[in-house]
């Protein structure tokens, strides 16, 4: 982690399709068949929050343990590795996703990242219920963003 009087700028990458080369949630989709669920709600629902907490709960039964052995089996994206070497000598560095802490905990420990926001999913017993606590509560305050994680604020 760099020294703080050596930090310059806060960099935020975004997870799915930035630093890893596929979706988690289209991988999800794919091992456990439910693609087509989430391209459905996609299409159907406007509403970040809630198209998060509707796709949130096709995950419902999965095990904590499986969840993990697909996110470690997307690539990350080609030189993400060097990049944020490079960037971390001055720079405090992190992910910020409408995903899952479950991936970005991942990321944050694979890449020796400063921070992470995501939404988290509930867990009871190693398996996932499908219930989801989004961090900053952006659906509280009628921001109109496309993600239930909001990575900017669009100033009217």
């Amino acid at each position: 982690m760099a020294d703080e009087a050596a930090i310059s700028k806060l960099i935020a990458f975004d997870m799915d399709g930035t630093l890893l080369e596929g979706r988690v949630i289209y991988s999800l989709g794919q091992r456990f068949g439910f693609t087509s669920k989430i391209e459905d709600i996609t299409k159907s629902s406007r509403i970040a929050h809630e198209r998060s907490r509707r796709i949130a709960k096709l995950l419902r039964g999965i095990r904590v343990s499986e969840f993990i052995e697909i996110v470690r089996a997307i690539p990350l994206t080609k030189g993400v590795t060097q990049t944020v070497r490079h960037l971390q000598a001055e720079n405090y560095i992190g992910v910020i996703s409408d995903r899952y802490t479950l991936a970005t905990d991942i990321l944050t420990n694979r890449l020796k990242l400063d921070f992470q926001v995501a939404n988290k999913l509930e867990v009871r017993n190693g398996v996932i219920t499908g219930r989801i606590t989004m961090p900053l509560g952006w659906e509280k305050f009628g921001y109109r963003c496309r993600q239930s994680v909001c990575k900017h604020v669009i100033k009217k």
